[in-house]
């Protein structure tokens, strides 16, 4: 089953993509660092000057992966899509690059290239090839495979689309921006868990939480706490375990009061538990 999130009216940004519909294409796409992720600082190529234009009225960008409901798994090969529409609004190309993140900014799995994408910055962001950008109906979409590797729970795919004019000047193009949170797959038998006999006391908690379980995989874990939309709003521990049992005591920060997941991770397997903050 597809996960997919629509971006209509909202935030737009109008930005230029480098050089890449300045007159002739830049068969290299967009510069990297400009997807507006975290690692991007937030940042597309309007910033730059490159492009100016009005703000999006009818545009709309797509994002949406061959993920199953269930999440992802450790080391698997997906594909995600990026689709800008210009919803009747005639564009003479359409651009775009994207990154996988974690919500620090942290590059999560692999991108790999394919004839009408391609990679940059070291490999963290993608976008398109100059023969990649013609509109078909109005729209145009890019797919990409990406490994999830060792990637977080609510990793995320952050996308700039730039729906440009041509008209050999910086005015008239149109970015957007759109993100899409993917999840990871957290429910592992028992047989496959790095870490068994797990237990998160006391719950509900207030000023301070124990984590126990036995550690089978010994190696790097990290310990953090998410709220229900998957935003890290703590991290515990991110550390070497030896093998057997293991225990910690940890302050809590001041969080609101409410229903928050304590996860145990060492890349390859995560445990998670649901905590109560009082």
């Amino acid at each position: 089953m597809k996960h997919s999130i629509t971006t209509l009216g909202g935030v737009v940004v109008a930005i230029a993509m480098a050089a890449a519909f300045h007159g002739t294409s830049n068969v290299d796409g967009a510069p990297a660092g400009h997807s507006g992720s975290p690692a991007s600082n937030n940042q597309t190529c309007a910033t730059s000057g490159c492009h100016t234009g009005p703000g999006a009225s009818f545009q709309v960008v797509e994002i949406t992966t061959n993920i199953p409901e269930t999440g992802f798994n450790p080391n698997t090969n997906y594909t995600i899509t990026v689709k800008g529409n210009g919803n009747s609004v005639p564009f003479s190309r359409i651009g775009f690059q994207a990154s996988v993140e974690d919500a620090q900014g942290n590059h999560q799995g692999t991108i790999n290239a394919n004839p009408e994408i391609r990679v940059n910055g070291n490999g963290k962001f993608v976008t398109h090839r100059n023969s990649s950008v013609t509109p078909i109906n109005g729209q145009r979409s890019f797919t990409f495979t990406w490994n999830s590797g060792a990637a977080e729970d609510s990793t995320t795919v952050f996308a700039a689309v730039n729906f440009a004019n041509a008209n050999g000047s910086p005015t008239g193009d149109v970015i957007k921006t759109g993100s899409l949170v993917l999840r990871k797959n957290l429910s592992f038998s028992t047989e496959n868990l790095a870490a068994t006999n797990f237990s998160v006391y006391p719950n509900p908690a207030k000023e301070h939480i124990n984590v126990a379980f036995d550690n089978h995989a010994g190696g790097t874990y990290e310990i953090y706490m998410v709220d229900l939309t998957g935003r890290k709003v703590a991290s515990f521990a991110h550390q070497n375990l030896p093998y057997g049992p293991v225990k910690f005591h940890f302050e809590l920060p001041d969080l609101p009061v409410g229903l928050y997941n304590l996860i145990v991770s060492n890349g390859a397997f995560a445990k998670h538990q649901r905590v109560i903050i009082n």
